[in-house]
């Protein structure tokens, strides 16, 4: 019976879609399949998570879809999920918890807002970028579960693969993807003369940083661990990229400090965290030898030069941006680019917003310190090195704004487990590394 009422209920909402379509357009198909999504997400939360990490990894970040003129993500996909999910677990047996992270979170959310309220910030893409990517991945990082994980990691494998072989064989997918005058992120680039992969990140810095958070969380599968964790390093490597490749090597540094709670385990950290040491080594030399020695070493002073160039700019509440041109282009003290996650969101935001945002990083580092961290707060800590020389780009920065939300919801599950007695406080550890 429910079977044949279902093939109803497809079958009438087929034909209100080929009624209403040719009336009032696509606008009306987009409208039922975005709540045909958020009945997903109510039903099945865990599916409809890894359906928008699949949406997030492997659609180019550029591919944009307009609604009222504003050109939107494919992480935007999201949205409905999150409305999904949200009245799951109002409606549920799981009430919602809040701790500090949130609320950091959460202020400086309403600083951005004021921000571009009062005319500090102007032009759309502050507001869609904080709420379509940053809050967006926050939230939806707070109601993951293993299930999700293991999927996020299966999904990094495939793209460590796919960049293993564009670098080997030049097999540049997205080359000529919905080319920009306003971007270059459909173009590959170069380093030491060689093209970097970068898969479907449209940077290689993305592609790899991306690739380092799924590393502490390739314990949760049940086999292959260290092959997996070579392959996401490869991965790392072929990007060229000297961020994510320190990144990696922190990483793993984190992961054998955290979860070696056996000699095996850590003697099989050591080997890896070794040999993959010396791989990163044997890179960094190559590309700071040579003839394309000069332009490597320029593109490390560069991010030092942008900090003594708007260091003076910078406020405690209030943004250092100035705005000119007709396409009112952003600057500070004339300098565009900035290079640095931070140092970006203290000129665009001040000082203690960018502290705000940053927060669950420097949780997830002192947890790290402790060895009381999970897989999230390892991946998201480890990306320091990164954070410190990249500003938020393409994918990367929704995924790392869900690993923070991962962060959040991994200390809200430790507090609520430790408060139950003869609850596992360890569940949340990889179970290869008990």
């Amino acid at each position: 019976m429910k079977q044949a009422l279902s093939w109803a209920a497809l079958v009438a909402t087929a034909l209100i879609i080929g009624f209403l379509t040719p009336i009032y357009g696509l606008s009306i198909l987009a409208c039922i399949l975005a709540l045909a999504v958020l009945v997903l997400a109510y039903k099945k939360p865990e599916l409809a998570l890894i359906l928008w990490l699949l949406t997030v990894v492997f659609v180019p970040s550029w591919t944009n879809v307009y609604v009222g003129g504003i050109g939107l993500p494919p992480a935007a996909f999201g949205v409905p999920i999150l409305l999904g999910i949200g009245l799951s677990r109002v409606f549920g047996p799981e009430p919602v918890r809040i701790n500090r992270m949130d609320i950091a979170i959460g202020l400086a959310t309403l600083m951005v807002l004021f921000l571009s309220f009062t005319g500090e910030l102007r032009g759309i893409v502050f507001v869609r970028d904080l709420l379509v990517l940053w809050v967006l991945g926050y939230l939806l990082g707070r109601n993951v579960t293993v299930k999700v994980t293991r999927a996020y990691v299966i999904m990094m494998t495939v793209v460590a693969a796919w960049g293993i072989v564009e670098f080997f064989f030049g097999m540049h997918l997205f080359l000529e993807w919905m080319p920009s005058p306003s971007h270059t992120l459909n173009l590959i680039q170069e380093r030491a003369g060689v093209s970097r992969s970068e898969a479907s990140f449209g940077h290689g810095i993305a592609y790899g940083a991306t690739l380092a958070m799924a590393i502490p969380f390739a314990h949760q599968l049940r086999k292959n661990v260290v092959l997996v964790q070579a392959l996401l390093a490869a991965g790392i490597l072929v990007s060229l990229s000297r961020g994510p490749m320190l990144a990696l090597a922190f990483t793993l540094i984190l992961t054998a400090w955290v979860f070696s709670s056996s000699g095996k385990t850590r003697l099989r950290y050591t080997v890896l965290a070794v040999a993959v040491g010396g791989a990163v080594y044997t890179v960094m030399s190559g590309l700071y030898s040579g003839v394309y020695s000069g332009e490597v070493a320029g593109s490390g002073n560069a991010r030092l030069d942008q900090y003594g160039l708007v260091r003076d700019s910078l406020h405690w509440m209030s943004s250092a941006l100035t705005f000119v041109g007709q396409d009112a282009s952003p600057l500070v003290n004339g300098v565009q680019l900035i290079d640095s996650t931070p140092l970006r969101f203290a000129v665009n935001f001040g000082i203690i917003t960018a502290v705000l945002f940053l927060v669950p990083v420097l949780v997830a580092a002192v947890r790290c310190v402790k060895r009381t961290a999970g897989p999230a707060s390892v991946a998201l800590a480890g990306q320091i090195p990164v954070l410190l020389v990249t500003s938020p780009i393409t994918q990367w920065q929704v995924l790392l704004f869900f690993m923070m939300g991962m962060v959040a919801a991994e200390r809200v599950r430790k507090t609520h487990q430790s408060s139950e007695p003869g609850t596992d406080v360890e569940s949340q550890v990889p179970v290869s590394a008990r």
